[in-house]
């Protein structure tokens, strides 16, 4: 299966395949940008919400949180089927099923060994999630 690759150093720039992936809102951006970061931990709804949408009563920042989730389910099907593990309370992205840049970036950064950190400096195209905004 061709799995989803992500780029967060200088803006936000998702692919499956040679395919750009659209999503809806910014905060849909936002919310697989906060996932990625750390891939394979889960993360509560509740924290989710109130992180992307601390401007808004907790019963709308719930709602808006599963219109998000469920626009990147739909935006991530061509990916493998599970990407995106909801469960009751916890979301949590499959770190086997996608290649984050940032993720990358500190695996090389952390080795002690020229080409590594050529490798690290390389994936730094930019500062994390340039020009997004979210509100």
């Amino acid at each position: 299966m061709v799995g989803l690759n992500l780029r967060l150093f200088g803006g936000f720039h998702a692919r499956i395949g040679e395919r750009s992936i659209s999503l809806p809102t910014k905060k849909a951006h936002a919310l697989l940008a906060y996932l990625a970061v750390r891939p394979g931990q889960a993360h509560l709804r509740d924290k989710l919400a109130a992180v992307l949408w601390s401007a808004v009563g907790k019963e709308q920042a719930r709602h808006s949180l599963r219109q998000s989730l469920s626009a990147l389910r739909s935006a991530l099907s061509l990916a493998q089927p599970h990407i995106l593990v909801v469960q009751a309370e916890r979301v949590i992205l499959d770190p086997s099923a996608v290649v984050i840049d940032v993720v990358e970036f500190e695996q090389f950064a952390s080795s002690d060994t020229p080409k590594s950190l050529e490798q690290a400096a390389a994936l730094y195209v930019g500062d994390f999630l340039d020009g997004m905004d979210v509100g």
